[in-house]
């Protein structure tokens, strides 16, 4: 029955990818998609009304990011396990989310059995991540250890030399404008390279870009 499933929402700003995940969940038995949402406010709504044992949630949503989402959610909703569904490789997101208190992390790549199964190892209070997200904390962790550091050290993580130079920038409290003469560049095109270093960084806002910017040796503080 119903009430004996594990009740899952999706939240993802693009309906193609909701459809094909609820598609891919009608499969599974034991899980059922109760509800779908764009983005937070879309969640919370839902949330409202009813509070899932799941989150299937992007990273790269509109407005407020998934990572911010879930460190939100952490203390309201501590049984509601959060499983971040992205297309976010970087070492930066996966240890951003986890730290905001996901409980899996999985590529959109990921097939439909392997997503199922990790609903429901997170379900059960386990901890799931892709093959790949574990590959990517390994090589972090052995890289730290190999250079005689932390295992939270922050590292610049695929980032251009041109998107380095736009963040110290905006650091440096110029603004679109400003940096487009500097770089040549129109204002939108600042703006641009901005949003996609916040989303690539798994951030949302420019006062959590700059305090990555120091943690990470960026600027210095």
């Amino acid at each position: 029955m119903d009430e004996q499933k594990i009740m899952v929402i999706l939240v993802d700003d693009h309906p193609v990818v909701l459809e094909g995940i609820s598609l891919c969940l009608m499969t599974a038995s034991d899980i059922s998609v109760t509800g779908t949402a764009n983005g937070e406010s879309g969640l919370l709504a839902l949330l409202k009304t009813q509070v899932p044992d799941i989150i299937l949630m992007d990273i790269g949503l509109p407005g407020t990011s998934g990572i911010e989402i879930a460190r939100n959610l952490g203390a309201t909703y501590p049984q509601t396990g959060i499983i971040m569904l992205t297309a976010n490789e970087d070492e930066v997101s996966i240890r951003e989310s986890i730290r905001a208190g996901a409980r899996g992390y999985l590529l959109k790549s990921v097939k439909p059995d392997e997503l199922a199964e990790a609903i429901r190892k997170v379900y059960h209070g386990e901890a799931f991540v892709s093959s790949h997200a574990a590959q990517v904390i390994a090589k972090h962790f052995f890289q730290a250890v190999k250079n005689g550091s932390s295992e939270n050290q922050e590292q610049k993580v695929n980032l251009s030399d041109r998107e380095v130079e736009i963040i110290r920038m905006i650091c440096d409290g110029l603004g679109y404008k400003e940096i487009g003469e500097k770089l040549f560049i129109s204002p939108r095109t600042v703006e641009t390279h901005k949003n996609n270093i916040l989303q690539k960084l798994g951030l949302d806002s420019v006062t959590a870009l700059i305090r990555y910017a120091i943690r990470s040796g960026i600027v210095k503080a």
